[in-house]
């Protein structure tokens, strides 16, 4: 769990990297990524590979964050899980 303000989050990283094709079809023209303490150039390569139609490994994605990754929001679901993680993002 992280503190930030007021706010309680999770201290997992969240990516919705994997829900990419939805979201542009939803009229998402960006995203924001936070820098890392390290790898923060490949994993600004694997957004541009995945946002261009190239399949990424997923997992070389979740190694680079700190704690896990996490979705659960999106699917309606408890922050911290990671639900359809797909190894393409296309």
């Amino acid at each position: 769990m992280t503190i930030n303000g007021i706010q309680t989050q999770s201290a997992a990283t969240q990516s919705l990297l994997s829900h990419w094709a939805a979201m542009a079809a939803m009229g998402v023209t960006g995203i924001r990524l936070s820098p890392q303490r390290e790898h923060t150039g490949r994993i600004v390569e694997l957004h541009r590979e995945c946002i261009a139609g190239k399949a990424i490994d997923y997992a070389e994605l979740a190694a680079y964050a700190p704690i896990s990754l996490c979705n659960g929001y999106w699917q309606g679901q408890p922050g911290i899980q990671m639900e359809n993680a797909a190894n393409v993002c296309v």
